[in-house]
């Protein structure tokens, strides 16, 4: 008997028709999975039937379950869904089988403007916005209000935030959403079928590497605000611990340089990620916008997240990245402003816009 282990911050021990989730996304699960990593490395990079199809013995499944229990996650409670019957579970229930998810699920999961308006008991359901998802698109949305984008990807895109929200703005002709979440994947086509649009925004579930960026079509823009840095962790281990984390992002500016003519991109910039790159903390933003700028990218806009919350979208550009020191970086974090935990958690991205 063989089972899937699919990669991610969840535990999810998938049969041909039913998965064990643990429903958590959050730490300390996900820390404990990938401090099991370098064990189970090889069951991590299981791909979808259309990636290429992996397995692990039974054997293999019982051995990371024992290791996971010895984590002594104590609220650690499974739960098993039936993948079949969830079609039906979602035309049954409608747009509103979205409200079951945004409890479980992080803040990334959001509604766009209209459906908040039309659904205000479902959207407030949602979780705080420590993530600045909105601070982001309010970034988009000035920056680039002149602009159509046309068509684009939008890589690790989640349930479709960013590209729902910016065809609503008429900035958008047509999109692909990749994610490797399964509810995740399902939560945006229910979005964009309540939207009807359907026809213009397609989410398609897969995993995500350098590998599918050598594939990837030529479109006008890309959207990838939450995946970079987590090469060498989850993705593209043995690629990034070869050649380092910096040759690595190296080649994938490259490959985005020859797919698009505008890219919005984000970085974390968190205590263990990127892994393999050895350029101090307070350097990483100005670093990275060195490295696109090799390959051909102009800078055309960049700031820290928390800045954007906190200064706008005009008053943070480059606000950390033409520091003169890091003893002004360092200013910015103690300076007065919110210190809550989504503030602290805002500052660990980076935000920017290359053409």
């Amino acid at each position: 008997m063989n089972y899937n282990y699919i990669k991610h911050s969840q535990f999810d021990l998938i049969s041909p028709e039913k998965r064990l989730v643990d429903g958590h996304n959050e730490a300390p699960f996900g820390r404990a999975l990938t401090n099991l990593q370098p064990k189970y490395r090889q069951a991590r990079v299981v791909k979808h039937a259309n990636g290429g199809e992996g397995t692990m013995q039974m054997e293999d499944v019982e051995a990371l379950t024992d290791d996971v229990a010895s984590l002594e996650l104590t609220d650690f409670q499974p739960r098993t869904v039936d993948r079949k019957d969830e079609p039906a579970r979602w035309r049954q229930n409608g747009f509103r089988s979205i409200a079951t998810m945004l409890p479980e699920k992080d803040s990334y999961l959001r509604l766009p403007s209209f459906l908040e308006n039309k659904y205000p008991d479902v959207a407030a359901l949602q979780k705080e916005d420590r993530f600045g998802v909105t601070d982001r698109l309010r970034a988009i949305t000035e920056v680039l209000r002149k602009r159509n984008l046309g068509t684009i990807i939008d890589l690790g895109g989640h349930s479709g935030y960013f590209p729902i929200s910016l065809f609503q703005a008429g900035m958008v002709n047509k999109a692909t959403v990749y994610d490797f979440d399964h509810d995740i994947v399902m939560a945006g086509r229910m979005m964009v079928a309540e939207l009807g649009i359907s026809d213009r925004i397609e989410f398609v579930e897969k995993e995500l590497d350098l590998s599918f960026l050598r594939r990837m079509p030529v479109v006008d823009t890309v959207i990838c605000l939450n995946l970079i840095h987590h090469a060498g962790s989850t993705f593209d281990m043995d690629e990034v611990e070869r050649d380092g984390w910096e040759a690595y992002a190296l080649s994938w500016l490259a490959e985005m340089r020859s797919k698009c003519r505008l890219m919005i991109f984000g970085l974390g910039l968190k205590s263990k990620k990127p892994r393999h790159w050895d350029v101090p903390h307070a350097e990483r933003a100005k670093c990275f916008a060195h490295l696109a700028e090799r390959v051909g990218w102009s800078v055309l806009y960049d700031a820290n997240v928390d800045d954007i919350h906190r200064f706008g979208v005009r008053g943070a550009n480059g606000r950390r990245t033409k520091c003169r020191n890091d003893a002004q970086r360092h200013e910015f974090d103690e300076s007065a402003g919110e210190q809550s935990k989504s503030a602290e958690t805002r500052r660990k991205y980076h935000f920017y816009i290359f053409e």
